[in-house]
């Protein structure tokens, strides 16, 4: 080593193993003549080189600002070290420290790249349905533990061929260490099985056969990145409805794969942005407003009533190689029943879901970590994330503060994470949804361990929900570790504070279908002043009777009846006040007196001040939606009859009492006279306009969260309205603002002393 040359490390951290990290900084290296060495440890990846103090630094800066496009880089520090003499540039084997912090990137769809390697007949790939490389496909799915190696994957079942070989050890090929490299000599096979679990065709056989299944109208299951899906055509109705009628899922709408943006254009009319999105690495199901030829080219019940599309591209090559057989779009919705877990292993499936398909696309891959589908909407550009999971988890985010002690934060019973946090670091854990069967019960308790697994976390601290029968706060009461409580609406805006690294002063508003109070009431309609390190509650939804208790959160009309119950003369003849529709009448006379009584005695009545079932009562009252199909739908009913032309709306500012003079909305929208988009667009502009009116009032920022900042609409008017103000606005992005967030507000609390 040369006088003027000095040894120097380069620590980098975030997302940079199994990206193409190594290699890119071996070309980096190489192209400036530097000597020294790059590796993966359990932190992230190590440059240990010769260089001028100049270098060092260009290096440095050339890393942060060209790294491989799947990266995310969190940090890098560069140092001086003790001499060390390089003869050359090499990239090492990987070294395991004991307590692991590096990121795991998400699975992604394949690339450019792999798809054109794989539609041209002269190469050795060549319709390969499990192509890959450094810059796509499996990753968190195939993981077992860190360093993100091979023999630390479901891969170490497959020896590499010669040619892959080769391929992952040149350091200036595209393969160059991608660890789940195969090809059709050396890599996982494909296998078509009868819902008998029979093999019926292998490899590229399967495919055609498996391509003919639905094209016949049949139901297909295929085993994609995170999990089985079932797959069937999405032009013909009568495929759709059998998918339907043997999954139980009569209404709620299913998302449909399509082979090019320019197939998804005839259906739809995506953005610029929303097709970006779309044909991102993480390949989410992104909802759409349907277009005019949809109705005709897709069919009728895939979204019936629905003006969204769930859309998505292929996740997989096999799923490209599928829709280039069929030359149609496809259903791809989860294989599992309804409210339970995506299914990741073939003899599962066949004794849980062997009814439910008629042929299965297996293939003998390993997923050592299921993921479903990410879900997301957009609205003024702005993203509403409302499922976190594969392409975007296991991601993680960093603190604002440090943690006391490494915890386990157990989110919440409806739409589920669990998340670890150590330091300044949280992860989430993909999507695990509602936790009311033993099989969900068990896919949560799966998930936090894959997490403890790879990251070797050892929990010193549990915090959950103060709701005493969720299963996640039973669950943290058993595991003996000291105990922290996090109130649910605290949690939600915690999580949208962490995303946006937001500092107190602010407003809080949490809005949701309810979550235990400080009371030991259900709120879900709160507005919060969260100032020196507390959060006050200002202002809420007067209370009304959940009649019939959690049957109230299926069927609106009894969150509608009790609205009326609580401002109507009881003279009144209540039904009248419901708009007329084709639906039938909200209640016979003998429900009626039933739910009456039930309200005057309080029978299996808990209040609630749940902003959600305003949502629910509106679309029952308007003559929408009385009794539910699936969770959500009241809100995309009254986003279609919302008129962007009609800006009246109806002062709501609370009373002294902090109460929302909710019934003044109530008892204007419900003016017989009224149209129908005049009512419900005043009554989304009345609480875009509380919003904004709360803002200029007590001059701070306003930080928005909970389920009901998933209506499209609500944020699109508060968005509006904002950027017309000097006031700002936080809404969650990144992450859910339902209950897919709460295990990050609960480790949020952690570094906070919280009320």
């Amino acid at each position: 080593m040369t006088p003027s040359l000095s040894s120097w490390r380069i620590c980098v951290r975030g997302t940079v193993q199994g990206v193409g990290f190594r290699p890119f900084v071996y070309r980096l290296a190489s192209k400036n003549y530097l000597k020294g060495v790059v590796y993966n440890d359990s932190s992230g990846v190590v440059v240990e080189f010769n260089a001028t103090s100049l270098q060092a630094y260009e290096l440095l800066a050339h890393i942060q600002q060209y790294h491989p496009p799947m990266s995310i880089i969190t940090a890098a520090t560069l140092e001086k070290i003790s001499p060390v003499f390089f003869s050359n540039f090499t990239i090492q084997h990987s070294q395991r420290g004991e307590h692991p912090s590096v990121a795991i990137s998400p699975d992604t769809g394949p690339c450019q790249e792999c798809i054109d390697e794989m539609h041209d007949p002269n190469d050795r790939r060549h319709n390969y349905p499990f192509i890959n490389c450094t810059n796509c496909g499996p990753r968190y799915s195939i993981i077992h533990s860190l360093p993100y190696d091979r023999p630390n994957t479901s891969m170490e079942a497959f020896t590499m061929c010669p040619a892959c070989d080769s391929e992952y050890h040149d350091p200036l090929n595209r393969r160059y260490h991608a660890q789940p490299i195969s090809c059709f000599d050396c890599g996982p096979q494909l296998v078509l099985r009868s819902s008998s679990h029979q093999v019926v065709k292998q490899n590229n056989f399967a495919i055609t056969a498996a391509a003919k299944c639905i094209s016949d109208g049949g139901i297909l299951a295929v085993k994609g990145l995170g999990g089985f899906q079932l797959l069937a055509d999405a032009t013909n109705s009568d495929a759709v409805e059998e998918l339907r009628r043997r999954k139980h899922r009569p209404a709620k709408p299913l998302a449909v794969m399509f082979d090019t943006p320019e197939s998804l254009r005839a259906v739809a009319n995506p953005t610029r942005t929303e097709l970006q999105i779309i044909a991102s690495p993480a390949r989410p199901i992104v909802l759409l407003p349907k277009n005019d030829f949809g109705a005709h080219l897709l069919s009728h019940n895939i979204a019936p009533g629905i003006h969204l599309l769930g859309a998505m591209l292929p996740s997989t090559p096999l799923h490209s190689l599928l829709l280039q057989k069929l030359q149609r779009p496809m259903i791809a919705t989860s294989a599992n029943m309804s409210d339970e877990p995506i299914i990741a292993d073939g003899s599962i499936l066949y004794q849980r879901l062997g009814d439910v398909y008629d042929l299965c696309l297996d293939h003998d891959r390993i997923i050592i970590n299921p993921c479903d589908d990410s879900v997301l909407t957009l609205t003024n550009q702005r993203i509403i994330m409302l499922r976190r999971a594969r392409g975007y988890a296991p991601t993680p985010i960093e603190l604002s503060e440090p943690l006391p002690y490494p915890s386990i934060a157990t989110g919440g019973h409806h739409k589920n994470t669990v998340a670890i946090g150590w330091e300044n670091t949280a992860i989430l854990s993909p999507h695990t949804g509602d936790l009311d069967s033993p099989e969900s019960q068990q896919f949560y308790q799966n998930n936090l361990a894959s997490l403890q697994r790879i990251y070797n976390f050892v929990p010193q601290q549990v915090t959950t929900d103060g709701h005493p029968r969720y299963y996640p706060s039973q669950w943290a009461r058993e595991t003996q570790l000291p105990l922290s409580i996090c109130q649910h609406h605290h949690a939600h805006l915690l999580a949208t504070m962490a995303e946006y690294n937001l500092q107190e002063p602010l407003l809080g508003v949490a809005w949701d279908g309810n979550g235990y109070g400080s009371d030991n009431t259900l709120w879900g309609g709160e507005v919060f002043l969260v100032k020196d390190g507390y959060f006050h509650r200002q202002y809420h939804l007067p209370s009304i009777a959940l009649l019939g208790g959690e049957q109230a959160i299926k069927e609106p009309r009894r969150a509608a009846l009790a609205w009326l119950l609580e401002f109507i003369e009881p003279e009144d003849d209540i039904l009248s006040y419901f708009r007329p529709s084709s639906l039938p009448r909200p209640f016979s006379q003998q429900e009626l007196k039933m739910m009456q009584s039930m309200w005057r005695l309080g029978i299996n009545s808990p209040s609630t001040t749940s902003m959600g079932r305003l949502f629910d009562a509106t679309a029952s009252l308007m003559g929408l939606c009385h009794k539910l199909q699936f969770e959500g739908q009241t809100g995309l009913l009254l986003e279609q009859h919302f008129c962007e032309e009609c800006k009246e709306f109806v002062s709501l500012f609370p009373d002294k009492n902090g109460n929302i003079p909710i019934e003044r909305l109530l008892q204007h929208i419900l003016t017989p006279e009224m149209p129908l988009s005049v009512a419900i667009s005043c009554f989304f502009n009345s609480l875009a306009k509380l919003i904004l009116d709360l803002a200029r009032h007590h001059n701070l920022p306003v930080v928005c969260s909970g389920g009901v900042f998933q209506n499209r609409t609500l944020v699109g008017l508060l968005d509006k309205s904002f950027q017309e103000s000097s006031h700002k606005l936080y809404i969650p992005q990144m992450f859910p603002p339902n209950d897919g967030a709460l295990s990050l507000g609960q480790l949020m609390n952690n570094t906070r002393q919280r009320i």
